[in-house]
C-alpha cells in the first residue's frame, strides 16, 4: 500500500484507540499498539516496513524525553541501589532461563540461549507507561531507567559468552576485552559532549533560525543513537544520553521548548513506535502448551525476584518493588536480536521462536495494564 496511506491509517487508528484506553482508564499507548496488531498482523492492511523508520525515531524520542527529565545527582545518590537492580536484573533471569532449559533436559548451548532471552529488557513499555503516568522523575522511574541500561551491557556480555561458547566450546578473550574498549569509548565520548554540546548549542541558539533548538536537538539525539548503535550497544542508550546531555541547557528546559518537543513527539512520531510494537506481535507464532506456559512464567518470576531483592537493597516499599519487577518484565526488540542470532547458529528451534513470540506478545500486552494502576498507588 502507498506509504502515504498507511501512515494516515496508523496515525489515526492509534491515536483513536488510544484516545478510548484513556477514558477507560488505561494508558494511551496501550491503544497504539492494539491500533498496529490490527493494521498488522491481524488484517495484514498496513506494511511494517513503510511505518519502521517512523517507528524507530518514536523509540528514540520515548527515551529522549525520559533522559531530558534525568537529574544526575539523583541518580549518583542512589547508585548502589540501581547497580543492584541492574546487575541482579541481567542475572537472575540468566540462571532462571538456563535452568528451564537444565529442567526440559535441553542441550547446554540451549539453555545458554534461553538465559539470554530472559535477561533482556524492553524498557520503552515501561518508560511509555511512567511518561504517561507523570513518574518518569520519581525514584522508580530512575531505577528503571539507568538499570536497563546496565541491564543492556550485561545482556551483551552473556551473549558474546554464549556466542562463544556454541561457536568454538571456550569464552572468546580477544571478543570480551573488544566489547570493553567500545563500552570505555563510548563512555569517553559521552562525557565529552556532556561538557562541548550545551556550548555549541548556545552558540548555535544566536543564529536565531526559526524552531532551531528543535532541529539541532533531533539531529543530536539522532547521531548519538547511531553512534551507540556503530559500537554494538543499543540505539536507545544514545537517545536516552542525549536527553541527559541536552537536559542541561537552559533555553531547552524552558517550559515553552520542552513542550514544543513533546508535541512534535507525542503527536507524530511516538504513537508510530507504540504502533510498530503492535505490528511485530505475532498471534500465531506459539503453541498452546504446557513448555510456553512455564517459559513465559520463569522469564516473569526473574525479574519479579530480581526486583524484590534489588528493591530491598534499595530500601523501596513493597508497592515499588512490584512496579519495579513487572516495569521491567516487558521483553521486546533485544529479545528478538537475541532469537535471530540463536537461529542462526542453528540452536534455537521452532519451539523456542514460539514461545519467545508468546512471552513478548503477553509482556507487552500485560505490562501497561498492571504497571499503570499500581503507579497510581505510589506516591512520587
Amino acid at each position: 500500500m502507498n506509504i502515504i496511506i498507511d501512515v494516515i491509517l496508523v496515525l489515526l487508528l492509534a491515536k483513536i484507540l488510544g484516545g478510548i484506553a484513556h477514558k477507560l482508564k488505561l494508558v494511551e499507548l496501550l491503544g497504539a499498539i492494539i491500533a498496529g496488531a490490527i493494521l498488522g498482523p491481524v488484517f495484514h492492511i498496513v506494511d511494517i516496513e513503510n511505518i519502521e523508520p517512523f517507528g524507530k525515531i518514536g523509540l528514540m524520542l520515548v527515551l529522549f524525553l525520559a533522559g531530558f527529565e534525568f537529574k544526575i545527582h539523583d541518580i549518583l545518590k542512589e547508585k548502589a541501589g540501581i547497580l543492584s537492580t541492574g546487575l541482579l536484573g541481567g542475572l537472575i533471569p540468566f540462571l532462571l532461563g538456563w535452568l528451564l532449559g537444565y529442567l526440559f533436559g535441553m542441550p547446554t548451548e540451549k539453555s545458554l540461549f534461553i538465559g539470554c532471552i530472559f535477561a533482556a529488557t524492553s524498557v520503552s513499555i515501561s518508560v511509555g507507561t511512567l511518561i504517561d503516568a507523570k513518574k518518569i522523575n520519581t525514584k522508580l522511574g530512575r531505577y528503571v531507567l539507568t538499570s536497563s541500561i546496565i541491564d543492556d551491557i550485561i545482556g551483551l556480555f552473556l551473549l558474546i559468552f554464549v556466542v562463544s561458547y556454541v561457536t568454538t566450546k571456550s569464552i572468546s578473550v580477544a571478543e570480551t576485552g573488544l566489547l570493553m574498549a567500545k563500552i570505555i569509548l563510548f563512555a569517553l565520548c559521552a562525557l565529552l559532549f556532556f561538557y562541548i554540546v550545551p556550548y555549541i548549542f548556545k552558540q548555535l541558539f544566536k543564529l536565531r533560525a526559526e524552531e532551531i533548538e528543535i532541529s539541532l536537538s533531533i539531529s543530536f539525539i539522532l547521531f548519538l543513537a547511531f553512534l551507540s548503535e556503530m559500537l554494538g550497544f543499543s540505539s536507545i542508550i544514545g537517545a536516552f544520553l542525549a536527553g541527559i546531555i541536552l537536559g542541561r541547557i537552559g533555553m531547552l528546559r524552558e517550559k515553552i521548548e520542552i513542550e514544543k518537543f513533546e508535541a512534535v513527539s507525542m503527536g507524530f512520531f511516538i504513537p508510530f513506535f507504540f504502533a510498530w510494537v503492535g505490528m511485530q506481535l505475532k498471534f500465531d507464532a506459539g503453541l498452546v502448551g504446557w513448555f510456553v506456559v512455564i517459559f513465559i512464567v520463569f522469564a516473569v518470576l526473574g525479574k519479579i525476584i530480581a526486583a524484590l531483592i534489588s528493591g530491598w537493597i534499595a530500601k523501596m516499599s513493597l508497592k515499588e518493588k512490584t512496579a519495579l519487577g513487572i516495569a521491567r518484565m516487558a521483553r521486546g526488540e533485544v529479545a528478538l536480536s537475541v532469537l535471530i542470532i540463536g537461529k542462526e547458529l542453528g540452536v534455537v528451534e521452532d519451539i523456542l521462536l514460539g514461545s519467545t513470540f508468546m512471552l513478548i506478545l503477553v509482556t507487552i500486552l500485560l505490562t501497561p495494564l498492571l504497571l499503570e494502576p499500581l503507579l497510581e498507588r505510589i506516591k512520587s
